[in-house]
């Protein structure tokens, strides 16, 4: 049951040391971080997947809360006591759903540009106005291929290379379009902000690049 798990999420193990799992972003899979592997490798134990996005049975996953369980499952199944978490992106709520169903498991997050609910709502600031996403939903389903660099360019943001864009969305384009569509549904329409307070006992830093450190005491 353990060897169908992790092969379900392609899980690899690279490095020796202090276990270090790293949870993708939206539409990415554990080839997004390949250029951070060599330096992580020579100080952790790093723990590489791919989400799935709907269980054994074949229904789909409803909360991002189903993901967390999975990455717990894949941390039990190798026997882990203790784990750090890298992620970004939605990743970021999903360790941190991990750290609240675990909270004996995870030792510390590491979440990169996270934002437990992406929607701007009066005052809050979540990075996407309601319409844009359901447009951005809409052209999902009708041109995929375009879909994939236009929101490339949306998260990367004008100043980086234009090189950088077609790497992402050459990432998104090797995902089955309809596991990202389901993915993208749960990730943006999921509100994550009242599940930030329960994360447990920790310790934020914050910088301008909107990077949060938890340790737990």
């Amino acid at each position: 049951m353990a060897d169908g798990l992790l092969q379900r999420h392609h899980v690899r193990i690279l490095g020796q040391g202090q276990p270090l799992v790293l949870c993708n972003g939206f539409g990415c899979t554990q080839q997004i971080w390949r250029h951070l592997l060599p330096g992580l490798s020579a100080r952790y134990q790093l723990v590489l997947f791919d989400y799935v996005s709907v269980d054994e049975a074949g229904q789909p996953y409803a909360t991002l809360a189903e993901y967390a369980h999975d990455v717990v499952a894949i941390c039990r199944a190798l026997e882990l006591p203790s784990i750090w978490v890298l992620a970004h992106s939605v990743g970021a709520s999903i360790a941190m759903l991990t750290a609240i169903a675990a909270p004996e498991l995870v030792e510390r997050l590491i979440l990169l540009t996270p934002s437990p609910y992406y929607f701007n709502e009066g005052d809050y600031y979540g990075g996407f106005e309601r319409e844009d996403v359901e447009q951005l939903l809409r052209q999902m389903t009708t041109d995929y291929g375009a879909w994939s660099h236009l929101f490339a360019g949306l998260l990367l943001g004008p100043l980086q290379p234009a090189a950088l864009g077609e790497e992402l969305a050459e990432v998104f384009c090797q995902n089955d379009p309809a596991q990202v569509q389901h993915f993208a549904q749960v990730s943006f329409f999921t509100d994550s902000r009242k599940d930030v307070p329960v994360c447990g006992p920790a310790r934020w830093w914050c910088n301008v690049i909107r990077t949060w450190l938890l340790h737990r005491k």
